[in-house]
């Protein structure tokens, strides 16, 4: 008995220790032990420069902590080092307690990069604080592996360039042929090829355009060009070299370049040596001639009529004629050329040529002037004959008049005459502005500012501009033009295609006309003689090259809510062949640039750069319509506006944002720091009394049970002693 009661007593002790300790003790739950997850590497991968590779690694947990929601972000501090996804974002599955994940993220080497690389590691995830609650978690790292070189890095090819001929004559379409070929492994982007060599009027390419352009050549990949080019019938005889510069880029933004030459040779066509006639070949003479007026004389113009006759028995065909031989002295041609083409004269036929010719005021009366005419011409067979002639030209002696008793005629005094101008009156062309690169026509008047004489003979030859190469060539024609006459005061116009030439900067460009012509001056009473002059006058024409603002890897966002922010990025290049100025680049719509105007200042001919911005929209909601807007200047101080449309989906907000005034101080009270989150003892401490009390409850009714049972078994105990 005494045994029990110690026993009850001791409990009761304990039970109000515990109860004062409780009372003066905080009961804080124990926590979970901290994450400890970490990144490791088994191995350093390697891979080959320029190629693409897996690069793995693990994700360990060495704690209690469950990991859920896991997001690795691997991002490359070098530009030579390229991830896949491109967002570099990746979904991991749980890490159990004591777990680990394998990762591996497919990364692309740029050719040039070499040696050890790293890479950063990001990692959120959500872990368990304690049992009844989580917590956000982040950590990071680095990872590591190494690029081998790969293949040698190789310059694009430039093969078998080479003309369809060694040798041509002039007139002549020489053709030129050449391949382009990728020697690596991967891709060339933006591979251009520019053909140089070719001089105006002699040796011109039949495109205007002389580059060649892939947008992507593949790996190991080859292009095959042919150019065409034509030559003039005046072009010289010699060696026309021509040159090929090749340009490239790969992704990575490293260049490359090849070039290489060929050449061809015009030669001089040799003259042919004329067949002999036979009594089977055509037979070409000069039947008969006449001069009209019969009995011209020094000073008279006079014409020369040639009446030709086939004595053959075959057809004689491209029947030319040509005179010449005469002293200059006392003969002036006044055709253009000496040589004419009569063309086909059938087997006993006849043809007339005419030639307009001009006595000189020293002509001998009375004496034979000989004049030599050369005949050529061939027949079907391919023979080719050659034969000349002489005719002479005479100028009769003048009858001498019986003398009269009258008194002398006055002395005739020449008039003295002022030597004629011929200007450019007036022009205009067909378009108001000349776009390099196209054809247009030219119409000018002439005009002849003398009051007293005509000017005859006129050759109008295109000279273009003083220096450097011509900007404006003729259009399926020669350089020079030729007109029969313009009377005192009169005037002339012509008309002719231009063509600008593609390379030509915008500006003004001056265009040169030498003027050639004759003129009849009186120099005695009946006699005299033709003269010469030559000018050369100038006009300016304006030439504009077409611009062109490329825009490519345009991004914004399709939607968004009205009076928000949103982010454009995009790439542009100049290609036009001319520099732009004072360029800038604004937004047209419902929205304004974060940062006012980007102002890009000059933008030389093919360069290439990118923007980005931020925009404010408006408040209109709706599919809006907006523009990238180009506003720059051209060389000849022209403003421009190019526009680059795009779309954006705007919602109307569905809350109010809330207003915050900066110039209001803010209350440090505002803002509390979060509190985390409690124990259940924390958040109630009477339970743990409830709990104690009903302890010690628990413990006083077992001893009240206890103490009956006991006097009962005594009672009962007495009873049996008493009976």
């Amino acid at each position: 008995m005494k045994k029990i009661l110690t026993l009850i007593m001791t409990l009761c002790l304990c039970l109000s220790a515990a109860s004062a300790t409780f009372a003066t003790t905080e009961i804080e739950m124990p926590e979970l032990a901290d994450p400890d997850i970490s990144i490791k590497q088994q191995t350093v991968p390697t891979i080959k420069a320029g190629q693409s590779g897996t690069i793995a690694f693990t994700l360990e947990n060495a704690s209690f902590s469950f990991a859920s929601d896991v997001t690795v972000t691997v991002t490359s501090p070098s530009s030579d080092i390229k991830i896949a996804p491109e967002d570099s974002i990746i979904k991991v599955d749980a890490i159990s307690i004591y777990g680990k994940s394998e990762v591996s993220v497919p990364v692309t080497a740029s050719p040039s990069a070499l040696g050890q690389q790293t890479l950063a590691v990001t990692v959120t995830c959500k872990t368990s604080k304690d049992l009844f609650s989580v917590q956000s978690y982040t950590f990071s790292g680095t990872i590591s592996f190494v690029v081998e070189r790969g293949a040698s890095i190789l310059q694009p090819v430039i093969k078998d360039m080479k003309f369809n001929a060694a040798e041509y004559h002039a007139g002549d379409t020489p053709v030129l042929s050449f391949t382009v070929e990728n020697p690596n492994g991967f891709s060339l982007l933006d591979v251009t090829a520019t053909l140089s060599g070719f001089i105006d009027g002699a040796v011109d390419p039949a495109d205007p355009d002389q580059s060649f352009r892939i947008n992507e050549l593949g790996a190991y990949q080859s292009k095959k060009f042919t150019v065409k080019m034509k030559t003039g019938e005046k072009t010289a005889p010699q060696i026309y070299n021509f040159n090929i510069e090749l340009s490239a880029t790969d992704e990575y933004g490293e260049r490359y370049s090849a070039t290489k030459s060929a050449y061809f040779t015009v030669t001089v066509i040799p003259e042919k040596q004329p067949d002999a006639f036979t009594d089977q070949s055509p037979r070409v003479i000069i039947d008969s001639f006449k001069m009209n007026p019969t009995k011209a004389q020094p000073g008279d113009k006079v014409t020369l009529k040639l009446n030709l006759l086939n004595l053959g028995v075959l057809n004689a065909e491209n029947v030319k004629v040509s005179v010449g031989g005469y002293e200059a002295e006392y003969i002036t041609l006044r055709e253009i050329t000496p040589q004419k083409t009569v063309g086909k004269i059938e087997c006993q036929q006849t043809a007339t040529v005419e030639y307009s010719m001009t006595l000189s005021s020293v002509f001998p009366q009375g004496q034979n002037v000989p004049i030599t005419v050369s005949l050529s011409y061939g027949d079907l067979t391919g023979k080719n004959y050659v034969d000349t002639a002489i005719i002479n030209i005479v100028s009769p002696i003048p009858e001498q008049k019986q003398e009269q008793t009258k008194e002398p005629d006055p002395e005739f005094v020449p008039p003295v005459y002022k030597v004629p101008k011929v200007i450019i009156e007036s022009f205009e062309t067909d378009t108001d502005l000349i776009s390099a690169g196209t054809e247009f026509g030219l119409t000018f008047t002439l005009k002849n500012t003398s009051e007293d004489l005509d000017v005859e003979n006129l050759r109008i030859t295109l000279m273009d501009s003083a220096t450097g190469s011509p900007v404006f060539t003729p259009v399926n024609s020669g350089y020079s033009f030729f007109m029969e006459k313009v009377e005192k005061l009169g005037t002339h116009t012509l008309s002719i295609p231009l063509f600008a030439k593609v390379a030509a900067e915008s500006g003004i460009y001056s265009l040169n006309f030498q003027i050639e012509y004759e003129y009849y001056v009186q120099e005695t009473e009946k006699t005299g003689s033709y003269r010469s002059n030559s000018l050369v006058e100038t006009i300016s024409l304006k030439v504009v090259q077409p611009i062109n603002i490329e825009v490519s890897n345009f991004y914004c966002d399709q939607s968004s809510f009205t009076n928000s922010q949103t982010y454009i990025s995009f790439n542009y290049t100049n290609k036009s062949r001319s520099n732009l100025y004072f360029m800038n680049i604004d937004i047209e719509g419902n929205a304004t640039i974060a940062d006012g105007k980007i102002e890009l200042g000059s933008v030389p001919s093919g360069y290439s750069d990118s923007v980005d911005c931020t925009l404010i929209l408006g408040d209109i909601p709706g599919l809006q319509e907006f523009a990238v807007v180009f506003n720059f200047k051209d060389s000849l101080n022209q403003e421009t506006t190019i526009r680059y449309p795009f779309t954006i989906d705007i919602y109307e907000r569905t809350f109010e944002e809330p207003e915050f005034y900066e110039d209001e101080p803010v209350d440090p009270g505002m803002y509390e720091e979060p509190v985390e989150e409690q124990g259940i003892f924390e958040q109630y401490p009477w339970l743990i009394y409830a709990i104690i009390g009903g302890g010690v409850l628990i413990v006083a009714v077992i001893i009240i049970i206890i103490v009956v049972a006991v006097k009962k078994k005594k009672a009962k105990e007495t009873e049996d002693e008493d009976i």
